[in-house]
């Protein structure tokens, strides 16, 4: 049974969690967002026959939001697939 000591330091370690879940969101949000705005634009691009010079700076920005999207995604499924291993089974 959680005293009343207890039953505080768990809200309180909910309250954080919650907090850096409700970052996590909105970070991948905005993440989103970008990316979506930057394939719209080179659509967009593509369909009304762009100047080339225009269309590769819109083609390197959305490189560059879908990099760290692809990073982050990366990372993840790497700790994914280390959680709980030991180093020394790794070699």
């Amino acid at each position: 049974m959680i005293g009343a000591d207890g039953a505080a330091q768990q809200a309180i370690l909910s309250r954080s969690q919650f907090a850096e879940l409700g970052a996590a969101l909105i970070a991948r949000t905005l993440s989103a967002n970008r990316i979506h705005q930057a394939m719209f634009k080179v659509g967009d691009m593509l369909e009304t026959d762009a100047p080339l010079a225009a269309l590769r700076a819109a083609a390197a920005a959305l490189s560059a939001v879908t990099d760290e999207f692809a990073a982050r995604r990366m990372n993840a499924s790497i700790s994914q697939a280390l959680a709980g291993r030991r180093m020394d089974s790794l070699a």
